[in-house]
């Protein structure tokens, strides 16, 4: 599929759902490298250390793609794809947390 037939939506929908199932399992790798290298939060579950943590993570990879973003013709970038699945990862990691903070028995 090309970047004209990704905008245009001119591009059979199951070469999209290839592309979203691949996509995702990039941001599921990503995910899984920081969780394996930074571990469960001191509450045991899969996140940060805190809500504050979680948006200052998440605001940090917003805005490295930003920069490139801001760049002249680097927002679609191999670089600008990475930091998209860094911002994705980071979001679902801090997903994670809140599902088991809010469905998790007390302890």
């Amino acid at each position: 599929m090309t970047e004209d037939e990704f905008r245009n939506g001119t591009t059979d929908t199951q070469d999209v759902d290839k592309v979203l199932d691949q996509l995702f399992a990039l941001v599921r790798k990503e995910l899984d490298g920081a969780l394996e290298t930074y571990g469960n939060s001191g509450g045991g579950h899969p996140g940060f250390a805190s809500a504050h943590e979680g948006y200052a993570v998440i605001a940090e990879e917003l805005d490295e793609l930003w920069d490139l973003v801001k760049g002249h013709g680097t927002g679609y970038s191999k670089d600008a794809l990475k930091e998209a699945m860094q911002v994705a990862a980071m979001g679902v990691r801090y997903m994670l947390m809140v599902y088991f903070m809010n469905t998790a028995p007390p302890r």
